[in-house]
């Protein structure tokens, strides 16, 4: 079966170095919270992506690649996760401010479709979250 990718993408009004921060150091001021443990702190705790609560710690991630200020990739077993799923975060310089590019792969994964499309909405509505946390500035003409 061919791997399929999900792509969602924003861009924050931060620099590289920044963003980078942002999405890792800061994840908890942004990430979406699960209604059953709206209390948990989300956090990078060595090579792993974690949400602490006082019941316990939910494994979402462990990191595979780790790459400031450009690239975290994670074998992801987080919300809406398969066997085998792995998601790469790229950031890139964009004008004043930083390209936010989360890809989630898995075999037969169709962008749009089913389980494709729920993922890629979920993805979407944490980068929109992070957008909002570090909004970009107007650029002239628009």
């Amino acid at each position: 079966m061919a791997v399929g990718e999900v792509l969602a993408t924003t861009r924050v009004g931060l620099g590289l170095d920044d963003a980078f921060r942002a999405f890792t150091e800061d994840i908890d001021h942004w990430w979406q919270r699960d209604p059953a443990r709206p209390d948990a702190i989300v956090q990078f705790h060595g090579d792993r992506l974690v949400s602490v609560a006082a019941e316990g710690t939910e494994f979402l991630a462990e990191v595979a690649q780790w790459s400031p200020p450009s690239l975290v990739e994670l074998r992801w077993h987080g919300p809406h996760s398969q066997p085998g799923d792995v998601v790469i975060v790229e950031l890139s310089p964009d004008g004043v401010g930083t390209r936010v590019t989360i890809r989630h792969r898995r075999d037969g994964l169709v962008p749009g479709a089913g389980a494709g499309g729920v993922t890629g909405t979920w993805w979407g509505d944490l980068l929109r979250r992070l957008a909002a946390a570090h909004p970009s500035p107007v650029r002239q003409g628009q």
